[in-house]
């Protein structure tokens, strides 16, 4: 019997970890996790070997049209003129020259549902994600996230320079994936471990959420998406589940009939009438037959919960509720409604907004675009 194949494990991980590339140069700082870090972070320039590397793989992604066993082929269509018309407002609203930066739609396969942004120049979406038909919002706050990680350089903050960057993505092939898997919505099946700590996410979340807003774009329908997502999943999940329980329940049946019939036969004293004999080797035929359908379910359930978590977009996020109501309190303080104070309870916001605030980013305080 044939399995179906999973997909690539290092296919779910290459553009997660493609992120480790979005490392603006500057000085390390004592604490990555203060204020002035963030300053630091935002006012660093590109480090030009960071840039060179970015460039470099792009040029081999391109001419290979794969990456480690993963065929990706450039889209050119309609869908490239949606993203990159996204990308324009909100690299204008982070006061960035849009035309210092590469904006590229890939198809692969198998089929990756991701967004990134790498060395700071490069911004990638896959054409899983837009496949899941996301809204405006949706899709602008997903890049405006990704944005903020590049911008806000989590991975020099954490003292990793180029060069250990580039050998992460290069030694992608040594990895092993149950070193590198972690669970955030629930379960056993193995997921996409974040190259991006709890508080990076939360940081980049207040910046995206500050950019996307000054582009025009609503940050909490956008942020949506992500608890969307767990939605959709937890509903395929539980008809999977109730399929499966079904199933065995009828292999207990089958067997249960099957049991019964024979200990009805061993105790018969008289002759056993052919129709007896005839229904008790029918209910044992069916116990075989259900046996093996339940099986093929389990493989294909079993398959498909480990490939659906390796395949979503950030499947590291933490679907938390203090996620959307870390979201919610930046957008209250871009509204005047509250002062950054009011964010203590989100610190990695509240760090991001302070940051801005000091140095005057007209991300903090300026009112929303209309949308074009």
């Amino acid at each position: 019997m044939s399995h179906p194949t999973p997909y690539p494990p290092l296919a779910a991980c290459l553009f997660a970890l493609l992120a480790l590339l979005a490392t603006p140069a500057g000085p390390v700082h004592a604490d990555p996790r203060n204020v002035e870090a963030v300053i630091a972070a935002l006012g660093s320039p590109i480090a030009p070997a960071v840039a060179e590397e970015a460039r470099a793989f792009d040029a081999r992604l391109l001419a290979s049209g794969e990456f480690d066993g993963v065929h990706v082929r450039v889209v050119t269509d309609q869908r490239l003129a949606r993203v990159s018309g996204v990308a324009v407002r909100l690299l204008r609203s982070a006061g960035k020259d849009s035309a210092d930066w590469t904006v590229r739609v890939l198809e692969t396969d198998p089929m990756l549902i991701n967004a990134c942004v790498s060395g700071g120049r490069y911004v990638y979406v896959f054409t899983g994600l837009l496949a899941q038909d996301p809204g405006a919002d949706e899709l602008a706050f997903i890049m405006a996230h990704e944005l903020g990680h590049s911008l806000l350089a989590h991975e020099e903050r954490l003292g990793k320079n180029a060069a250990t960057s580039t050998a992460a993505v290069a030694g992608l092939s040594a990895l092993h994936p149950a070193g590198h898997e972690m669970n955030p919505i629930g379960g056993e099946p193995p997921v996409i471990a974040s190259a991006f700590s709890r508080e990076d996410e939360q940081e980049a979340d207040a910046l995206g959420t500050c950019i996307a807003r000054r582009a025009g774009f609503d940050p909490l329908r956008g942020a949506d998406y992500f608890t969307r997502i767990k939605r959709d999943y937890e509903t395929r999940e539980s008809d999977r589940a109730g399929r499966l329980a079904q199933a065995r329940r009828e292999v207990d049946q089958a067997v249960a009939a099957c049991e019964k019939g024979q200990e009805q036969l061993k105790n018969a004293t008289g002759d056993v009438s052919r129709i007896d004999r005839g229904l008790m080797i029918s209910s044992c035929s069916e116990v075989q037959s259900k046996q093996e359908s339940y099986y093929h379910l389990a493989v294909a359930y079993s398959t498909g919960r480990s490939l659906e978590r390796r395949i979503v977009l950030l499947t590291a996020h933490p679907q938390e509720s203090s996620r959307m109501a870390a979201i919610a309190g930046v957008v209250d303080v871009l509204g005047g409604r509250k002062d950054v104070g009011a964010l203590a309870g989100h610190e990695p916001a509240r760090r991001v907004l302070a940051a801005l605030q000091q140095t005057g980013s007209g991300l903090v305080g300026a009112t929303a675009a209309a949308h074009d």
